[in-house]
């Protein structure tokens, strides 16, 4: 069974998930967040995209085995993200992991800073290699608990399209090649009219991609991905009733699906319109018969990314719905 391990902490939070066999900790990250709340919803992107069976959390039990206020914080959170994941999630004793993990980052050469910023994603490899290795000589213990949702404490629909917000600020962290996979995918599932599907979706994220990009447009930030959203308008629908064809409607679509799609696995965007189409085109030598729409800037928003102050500025809806 596959596992994710867990280090809370104050301010970094180290998370680790195993092999599909159960056996061996594996990639492990660092997500830095103070809200609760915020960090939950981080977690939760990572489990969606990860698709853990079970999570374990690590206990900071005191020496002599007493639970101090770092522990409850830990058991208050443990039950937060068992009841928002619906997976079930079990305390292990954690004791001595942030000492380890700090020796073997030592001897691997890290500086002070480099070290601090790793500590607990290490801490988290250490916690779930210790319950895995207890796991596996008790293999009675593998069954997977069902947990019944107590109430609607995951993000919903609603919820995801209001916290949505255009992020203009992003974080060093790269796109992981399967989360970015999860959003094309969206993309992808898009309704077309008359499922013609005259997209053409171009990833930008090599080095080079990125440099022109952001030569030609401040609009795309500092993102590590920039999605092109370009269609071939002759391979889409035409409305026979005023000859307008469909392609830049389709792809307004396929890209509310993949902005959508990437908050819902963590990620922040911005749908950009303000830059030079055909200098786009011409940049990437992009074949004649396809015009660009927009771009979408992608990334983990950085911590001090914020929504601007228009954001939250809504129509009523008696001012945009008429009933007749």
């Amino acid at each position: 069974m596959k596992v994710m391990g867990i280090d809370l902490g104050k301010a970094r939070t180290g998370v680790c998930v195993s092999d599909l066999s159960g056996f061996l900790a594996g990639r492990s990250i660092t997500v830095t967040e103070h809200n609760r709340a915020r960090l939950i919803e981080a977690i939760l992107a990572e489990i969606r995209a990860e698709k853990p069976e079970r999570i374990v959390v690590g206990l900071p039990l005191n020496m002599n085995g007493t639970e101090g206020f770092k522990a409850q914080e830990c058991r208050e959170f443990a039950s937060q993200l068992e009841q928002s994941a619906c997976i079930e999630t079990v305390l292990w004793d954690e004791r001595g992991s942030s000492v380890t993990a700090n020796r073997i980052l030592s001897d691997a050469g890290k500086k002070r800073g480099k070290q601090r910023a790793r500590v607990d994603a290490v801490a988290a490899q250490i916690i779930l290699q210790s319950y895995l290795d207890w796991l596996n000589l008790h293999p009675e213990a593998k069954t997977p608990k069902k947990i019944e949702r107590k109430g609607e404490e995951t993000m919903n629909f609603q919820e995801l399209v209001k916290e949505r917000y255009s992020v203009r600020k992003f974080a060093e962290r790269p796109v992981e090649e399967e989360k970015l996979q999860k959003v094309l995918e969206a993309g992808a599932c898009a309704p077309t009219a008359k499922n013609m599907q005259p997209q053409r979706i171009y990833v930008l994220k090599s080095p080079e991609a990125i440099e022109k990009i952001r030569g030609l447009t401040r609009c795309a930030f500092n993102a590590p991905v920039v999605l092109l959203v370009a269609g071939a308008p002759k391979e889409g629908w035409v409305n026979p009733f005023n000859d307008r064809p469909s392609t830049e409607m389709d792809c307004s679509i396929v890209t509310t699906q993949m902005m959508l799609a990437a908050k819902e696995l963590g990620l922040g965007s911005t749908w950009v319109c303000w830059f030079d189409t055909e200098g786009a085109k011409k940049l990437f030598d992009l074949p004649e018969d396809q015009e660009v729409y927009a771009l979408l800037p992608l990334g983990y928003p950085a911590d001090d990314a914020h929504p601007s102050s228009m954001h939250g500025s809504r129509k009523s809806l008696e001012e945009t719905v008429k009933y007749l």
